[in-house]
């Protein structure tokens, strides 16, 4: 396995994931974590959503195991929460990212670095089935969200599709006063 394969998508494993909650239609993985030093010695944990009753999607979750054992089940709390909000068109696609003070002070000797760090998710939800027009964003820890209130310059009022795109430019610090 090198780069110039990856280019060629010469793939060196794959599995093709047997659907476990839907006949229609279960995708657009994300990957949420990978343990292990090899394919045939790891652990993927994925993260997906399926086509309830080949109605409306809802989210599920998976570990691929050593590249050759699947065990997924449904997320029923994000299903849930979501649902309890008013959203009853799709659950689709998510995305997880860290929140909160990133800061590798040196002068602390704490061992809990991520003290200050929240897991976070940003997903889609449509709140009327195959109303287009519906889609919203929410934010939240898995358990619980809220509705962001996005405004664009034309007034959209539909946005799918989420990603946080992490700034890599720390800012410094500066101190000022009497030396």
């Amino acid at each position: 396995p090198n780069l110039a394969a990856l280019f060629r998508n010469e793939a060196q494993y794959s599995m093709a994931l047997p659907r476990t909650f839907s006949t229609g239609a279960e995708g657009t993985p994300n990957i949420i974590s990978m343990d292990g030093d090899s394919p045939e010695s790891s652990s993927i944990f994925i993260g997906f959503h399926y086509y309830r009753d080949c109605v409306v999607d809802r989210q599920a979750y998976g570990v691929l195991t050593n590249f050759s054992e699947w065990t997924a089940w449904n997320n029923e709390i994000v299903n849930t929460s979501v649902e309890q909000m008013g959203f009853g068109g799709n659950i689709g696609g998510r995305y997880r990212f860290a929140w909160g003070d990133d800061d590798d002070d040196d002068d602390d000797d704490s061992n809990d670095k991520d003290s200050l760090r929240s897991n976070m998710m940003i997903l889609e939800a449509q709140q009327t089935p195959h109303d287009w027009a519906s889609w919203r964003l929410l934010v939240g820890n898995g358990s619980f969200f809220t509705p962001l209130e996005l405004r664009t310059p034309h007034q959209s009022t539909s946005f799918a599709n989420p990603c946080v795109v992490h700034d890599m430019i720390r800012s410094s610090r500066t101190t000022t006063g009497q030396q």
